[in-house]
């Protein structure tokens, strides 16, 4: 197997060097604004008639406003806003015009001048029941407060919401559960949808040693808080260079200083992000990938692609396998004892050229039935000293190559991203995305 420099990123273009905020400033002809893939730091003003489409892009800002609309005639489409920090009573859209239309856009923080959109939510960023009995029904009860009609959509198989539309105002709601084997591990999310959508996610287990308990009440809304809305006024940036950053397909993605939901007891939720410190203190990380049983013995080699800020690879040395098993400064390395495949990480030596650290697995072979439905009870366990923090790989099928996990920079700040994401054609097109390419010799 050879690894070479890839002359393309498999037709993707990629925008280097745009200052968000004068893309926002520029409509084209048929006055359509197209973000790119990404997390960037506002805040952001819009100025004039536009429709903003996002693709998997985060507008995000630790406190304040995040989007102001000051025109008419303002459509948002297909983007996140959130407020990573700050205080739960500020705006993160502002907009001067109440009858701005709001496509597919979802939310974390509060509005102020939009229309049915503004006032208290009371939704729940996290539920998570744990452990609950196996083989029976089971209901995980909200109490939760919305501003106006809202839908409930459970993304997630097997769990219900009822009912399925709430009216302005406090209802509760119930989440039925269908019985679930010993040993199935859920995590997913449930979107409120209002012209906005806010989301939950939800994580539990069954276990034959849980309480014998049919329901429980997870959430309680607060009172609605009597002070008004706060809104930061905003002022553009005009030098700001996002970087380019690739979120999980589908998933909430935060940013810098972002809605870090700990996790769990360690558990980490597909599309969560934590800061690396938070969760397993400081000193040489390892990762390693376990599991239950396997349907047929799968070979399942460990992958790390060490990738500037353009999330590229800048040598055939940034990609750490059995191959290759040492960067050159030495902070990452790969070790097989035969019983443990770990790949070790001394964050505080990885230079600064690298910004993310992508960690994949990938079954040997070209034999597309060997593929991770065969692999049950998958999770990739990170471990520093005593502590540990983990992610399950299931929601797999005809996938060869998963990018399990992503750690990436954020200042001087290590970020942990569990990420989930398979990919049917193996190895291959991973590597082009990053710059590489195998071939086979």
């Amino acid at each position: 197997m050879l690894i070479a420099d890839s002359f393309n990123n498999n037709g993707v273009i990629i925008m280097e060097n745009v200052n968000l905020q004068r893309l926002i400033d520029s409509p084209d002809s048929m006055g359509t604004v197209k973000l790119p893939a990404g997390e960037f730091e506002g805040p952001f003003v819009v100025s004039r008639p536009c429709t903003i489409v996002g693709n998997n892009t985060t507008l995000w800002r630790k406190s304040g406003t995040v989007v102001e609309v000051r025109s008419r005639g303002v459509c948002l489409k297909n983007v996140q806003i959130e407020i990573t920090g700050g205080s739960e009573n500020e705006a993160a859209l502002h907009s001067l015009d109440p009858e701005v239309r709001i496509e597919n856009t979802m939310i974390y923080g509060r509005t102020l001048g939009v229309a049915g959109e503004d006032g208290f939510w009371g939704i729940p960023k996290v539920v998570s029941p744990g452990k609950i009995p196996p083989d029976r029904q089971f209901e995980i009860v909200l109490e939760i407060e919305v501003s106006a009609q809202t839908e409930i959509v459970s993304n997630i198989v097997g769990i219900s919401p009822s009912p399925r539309t709430v009216p302005a105002g406090r209802s509760e709601v119930k989440l039925t559960v269908e019985p679930l084997s010993e040993g199935t591990v859920i995590y997913g999310d449930i979107e409120f949808r209002s012209k906005l959508v806010r989301r939950t996610y939800l994580s539990l287990s069954a276990d034959a040693g849980a309480s014998a308990r049919s329901s429980e009440k997870l959430y309680t809304a607060p009172a609605e808080r009597s002070e008004p809305v706060q809104n930061t006024p905003v002022t553009p940036q005009s030098g700001y260079i996002p970087q380019r950053a690739k979120p999980a397909a589908g998933m909430a993605v935060s940013g810098s200083g972002a809605r870090s939901l700990q996790p769990d007891n360690g558990r980490l939720i597909r599309g969560q992000r934590v800061n690396v410190s938070d969760i397993l203190g400081e000193g040489e990380l390892t990762a390693e990938l376990f599991y239950t049983s396997m349907d047929s013995k799968l070979d399942i080699d460990t992958y790390t692609f060490l990738l500037n800020e353009e999330k590229k690879a800048e040598s055939d040395e940034c990609l750490i396998f059995f191959g290759n098993e040492r960067s050159t400064d030495g902070s990452v390395y790969y070790t097989d004892d035969g019983q443990h495949r770990l790949i070790h990480l001394d964050l505080k030596r990885v230079p600064r050229s690298v910004q993310y650290i992508s960690i994949a697995f990938s079954i040997y072979g070209d034999d597309p039935r060997n593929n991770f439905s065969k692999l049950h009870g998958g999770m990739v366990v990170f471990r520093c000293g005593g502590k540990t923090a983990e992610f399950p790989l299931d929601g797999l099928f005809a996938e060869t190559t998963v990018v399990a996990a992503e750690l990436y920079r954020r200042g001087d700040i290590w970020k942990l991203s569990a990420v989930g994401q398979g990919y049917r054609r193996g190895l291959k097109p991973l590597c082009e995305s990053f710059g590489l390419v195998i071939m086979d010799g």
